[in-house]
This record gives structure tokens, C-alpha cells and sequence, in this order.
């Protein structure tokens, strides 16, 4: 019988001694490792060839770390995890864990098939290369206690925090979600709807423009999103409009562009060493060198400088003149006198680099499914028009009717739920806790797929894997989509640190969509391709969404 079973010591605190020990002999055994490998050299430098106590201690070092190996590798899933007793995949190998390759294209595939296909109460022991155990959220009570219940006690991994803060300067939203979540609510958004409705028109425009000098164009309609929604994100967030549609090779969008780092293998590989040797302090260090720039921070240095100054012309303007009348995001910021100037800059970042990107790939994704079922387009554009009516209507009017398009709001809704932009989201355990009775010793990785849940039978119904608008239009179903759980769509995740920002994305996609609807018809270049999706860890389109356009001259007629 262990110590831990005869309750010695308390779990939690046995399980954490446990992998702190081992984490501690790991980091020791590869620093003592290194200084024996720096004598050899030396020796065999000096041209000193006693080396016989060292070869000793070098065999002493890797017989320890074979019984490390095994420790981790036999001995800890079979008999001194503390969650032996959960379902677990019979199938694991040290180095690919539960998985079938070290790297698969898309990771949250192997968590969704878990999820469905093992028997559990809601937790599931899984296992990551190099047998990094983690623990699988599966049901909506246990992800109603991570989320709303304990909220504090789960927080992002610290390899996410530090990649976080170097490129926003920020990894802390407590201060910014208690000062500014008025700035987020429905009533807020839709004033701000007339001008994502301004913008989204602007697009049209220039999307008609280039049909009238080729009128069999093929439109890049990834490239048409990404810049309207960053030009809507600048105009909410500062009030300040980064003129990207009109200016598609500015440095801001090329900034941008700099800084959405496509995963690579490398970024995997960093990924699976952190997991085992904590790599921060290699970076802060290499950081501290006088090496170049990295494109991406040079690109975040550059973003951040605009970002600073339109924040002080902003503040200099309401010292002079007062709130304006449309209220972004930062003049609300400014007005609670609850930020320095430093830390707005960075919330104003962290903003920008999160919000943009997911509302234009959902824009896509809408796209994509009009596009190709043309009955459905049809639909959704004869309420368009039959709502909005000809275009001498007042922009204010037109934006705020937007919201209130029951069938636009059905099909947005219906992407969000098939298109989650992070499909596999994962959360660290920050103190000692517990989850459906389960302890949850400090450090646990959890791992939650609202890939899995948005798409689960049992809570959906039997259609849960067909894109089907209309489960939105059932009475009273507008919020739910008929889901039987409120944590059956977990997109924008749920609870305190649900996304602050879900009113204002699907304010956004809503107009860019009834824009383009209303003035369109949308023919897919390829239909059996263009669904394809990017490998890594976004739900993205391969290469864009591209389509032929056709005019609706109807559109603006009522």
C-alpha cells in the first residue's frame, strides 16, 4: 500500500510532491548531464584521457534516467496517477501517447473521436507524446464547474500566457472584463452596428468595382474579410479606421499579416519540450540578446506604436471636446480612469490580434456554406431585402434591422456552432481543486473540444453534424438552437472568462454577410475543395474562400 493510500498525505498534495520531484530531477539530470559532457570535452581537448570516473558517472546518469523512464512511462499511468481509476484509450505508446502520429494534422479530431467513442461520466485520462498525461472535459457539468462554478481555479497554460504577452505585452483580463464589459453588452453593440454596416457596404462597393472590370473575376472573398474586419476592429475598438479596404498594401495590414504566424513543426516541437522542461527562461534570455528583430516583433512594435498614438490623440480629444457621439471601446476605457496608458495599449492589442482574425475566417466559412447551397442563399437573401429595402434607407436604420433578421441570425449562428475557430481549447489547473468530485491536484492540463460539444449528438439530436440554420428558427430556440445543455456550444467558451467579445463578432459577421448577400449571388470557384481545412490547431479554410459574384439588381429594390 502507498503512502498516498494510507493517507499519509493528502492526494492533492502527494500527487503534486510526486511530478514535482520528477520535474525536478529531470531539470537536474540534463543540467548535470551537460557540465559531464563539458568535461569530456575538455579532456579530450587538454588531450587528458583519464576518463574512466567520468565515463562511470556518465553511466550512473543514464541508468537514472532510464529509471525515470520508466517510472513515467510504466510505473505512473498503471499504478501512481491519481486518475488510474478514469477511462483511458487502450491503445498508448510512449511516444505518440493516446494519439496515432507525434504531430497530427488536426489534433482536436483524435480529442472529438475520444469524446464519442469511450464510455465516461465526463472526464477522460488521455495521454500526449511523451506520455504528458492530460484530463479530457467531456460533459456539460463538468464543463459548467471549470467554467462558471471555478472559474479562478483554471487558467491558460504559462507557454500560453508568455507567448501572449509577447505579443500584446499583456496576458491579464481581469482589470479590462471589470471596467469594460458595459462596452460589450447587446444595447452597446448595436449602436455601434451602423458603422459595420458602413464598412460592410464599403466592401460590397469595391467587390462590385472589380466586377465591372471583369465580370468572370474570381473574388478573393479571404482577403475582402480580413480586411473589412480589421478595418471594423480599429473603428470599435479606437475609433480609428486603419483604411485597409481602401488600402490593401498598407504597413498596418502588412504588420498584420507579419504577425499571424502560421504553426509549424517547430512551433510543435517547442510545444512537447515545454511540456516536460519549462522553456521560458530559454526564450527571456535569447531575448536579451542583441540579435535582429523577429519579423513578428518587429510587425507587434510597430502595430503597438499606432496603436499608442491614436490613443493619445484620442485622450487629448476628450479632454477638449467631450465623449463623442458613436463611443468606442477605448473612450469608454478613458472614461472609468481605470487604465495607464501602457496597459490600454496593450488590452487594445490583445484585442486586435484575437478579435480580428476569427470573425473574418467565421465571415468565410459563411460564405462557403451560401455558396454552396444556393436554395438556402435565395432564402436568406429574400429576407435581407424584404427587411433592409432600397438603398436610400437611412445607414443607422439599415444597421440596426441587421440584428433583428431572424434567418441571417439562424445561419450565423449555425457557422459559429459547425466553424469553432479554436476547436480544441486547453486550461491548466491554477490551485488544488476538484471537478465532478474528481480531485484536481495544481498543474493538471485539461483539454475541452468545442469541436466535441458543439457537434454532440446527444445534445444537438441526431442532426448535430449537419449544417442546419433552421434548428435556430424553432420558437424559442433562437439562443439555443434546441440544445438541451447551455454548454453545448462552447465557440466563444461560457461563464467569466467566456470571449467578452462574441456580441460584437456576430454584430460584425451579420452585417458583412447581409451586405454581401443582399447584392450577390455566390458561386463557388470549387465546391468539392473549398471546404478543405488548413492543418493546426484553427478551424481555416486551406487557401481562402473564392468565389464568382453576380450582381442581384434587385437587391436595392424592395
Amino acid at each position: 500500500m502507498s503512502i498516498q493510500d494510507q493517507g499519509l498525505l493528502p492526494r492533492p498534495l502527494f500527487d503534486n510532491l510526486v511530478e514535482l520531484a520528477m520535474i525536478l530531477f529531470l531539470n537536474a539530470w540534463l543540467m548535470l548531464f551537460a557540465c559531464t559532457c563539458s568535461a569530456v570535452f575538455f579532456k579530450v581537448l587538454t588531450g587528458t584521457f583519464a576518463l574512466s570516473s567520468i565515463l562511470l558517472l556518465l553511466a550512473v546518469e543514464f541508468l537514472s534516467l532510464i529509471v525515470w523512464g520508466a517510472y513515467w512511462i510504466i510505473l505512473y499511468p498503471n499504478y501512481f496517477t491519481p486518475f488510474r481509476h478514469l477511462p483511458t484509450p487502450l491503445k498508448r505508446s510512449f511516444l505518440t501517447g493516446n494519439r496515432d502520429v507525434v504531430f497530427p494534422d488536426y489534433p482536436y479530431e483524435d480529442i472529438r473521436r475520444v469524446s464519442e467513442t469511450l464510455p465516461n461520466n465526463g472526464l477522460i485520462r488521455f495521454y500526449e507524446p511523451l506520455n504528458r498525461e492530460v484530463l479530457l472535459f467531456t460533459k456539460p457539468q463538468a464543463m459548467k464547474e471549470m467554467l462558471s462554478l471555478k472559474p479562478y481555479d483554471f487558467g491558460h497554460p504559462s507557454l500560453i500566457k508568455f507567448i501572449m504577452q509577447r505579443l500584446t505585452g499583456s496576458n491579464n483580463l481581469k482589470l479590462f472584463r471589470k471596467n469594460l464589459r458595459p462596452a460589450f453588452t447587446t444595447t452597446h453593440i448595436k449602436g455601434l452596428t451602423p458603422m459595420f454596416w458602413d464598412k460592410a457596404e464599403e466592401m460590397v462597393q469595391l467587390m462590385e468595382a472589380e466586377l465591372q472590370i471583369d465580370s468572370h473575376s474570381v473574388v478573393n472573398l479571404h482577403d475582402y474579410g480580413s480586411r473589412a474586419t480589421l478595418d471594423n476592429v480599429g473603428l470599435a475598438m479606437m475609433g480609428h479606421d486603419f483604411d485597409t479596404l481602401q488600402q490593401p498594401d498598407n504597413k498596418l495590414r502588412e504588420a498584420f499579416k507579419n504577425m499571424s504566424v502560421e504553426p509549424t513543426k517547430a512551433f510543435n516541437w517547442i510545444g512537447l519540450i515545454n511540456r516536460v522542461l519549462d522553456l521560458r527562461p530559454i526564450f527571456k534570455l535569447v531575448a536579451l540578446l542583441p540579435l535582429k528583430k523577429s519579423r513578428v516583433k518587429v510587425s507587434s512594435e510597430y502595430i503597438r506604436s499606432v496603436a499608442t498614438s491614436v490613443i493619445q490623440e484620442r485622450t487629448q480629444t476628450l479632454q477638449k471636446s467631450g465623449s463623442p457621439e458613436t463611443r468606442d471601446i477605448t473612450t469608454i476605457a478613458l472614461e472609468t480612469g481605470a487604465f495607464p496608458l501602457d496597459e490600454l495599449v496593450d488590452h487594445v492589442m490583445l484585442f486586435l490580434t484575437a478579435g480580428q482574425k476569427s470573425t473574418a475566417t467565421a465571415f468565410e466559412w459563411t460564405m462557403y456554406e451560401l455558396g454552396r447551397r444556393p436554395e438556402m442563399q435565395r432564402r436568406l437573401r429574400a429576407e435581407i431585402v424584404e427587411s433592409l429595402g432600397p438603398a436610400s434607407v437611412g445607414t443607422a436604420e439599415l444597421g440596426s434591422r441587421v440584428q433583428d433578421l431572424p434567418y441571417l441570425n439562424a445561419v450565423c449562428s449555425e457557422v459559429i456552432r459547425c466553424y469553432p475557430f479554436i476547436p480544441l481549447a486547453t486550461k491548466v489547473a491554477d490551485t488544488n481543486t476538484t471537478v465532478l468530485g474528481e480531485n484536481i491536484p495544481k498543474g493538471t492540463i485539461i483539454y475541452f473540444a468545442p469541436e466535441a460539444f458543439n457537434q454532440d449528438k446527444e445534445l444537438w439530436g441526431g442532426d448535430a453534424h449537419i449544417f442546419n440554420p433552421d434548428r435556430w428558427m424553432k420558437p424559442g430556440m433562437a439562443n439555443s438552437g434546441g440544445a438541451s445543455s447551455n454548454y453545448a456550444m462552447l465557440s466563444f467558451s461560457a461563464g467569466p472568462w467566456g470571449c467578452i467579445g462574441q456580441n460584437f463578432a456576430r454584430a460584425m459577421l451579420a452585417c458583412l454577410v447581409a451586405a454581401v448577400v443582399r447584392r450577390f449571388e455566390i458561386d463557388l470557384v470549387d465546391v468539392e475543395t473549398a471546404g478543405r481545412i488548413k492543418c493546426g490547431p484553427f478551424k481555416r479554410p486551406v487557401e481562402g474562400i473564392h468565389a464568382r459574384l453576380k450582381v442581384v439588381e434587385s437587391s436595392y429594390v424592395k
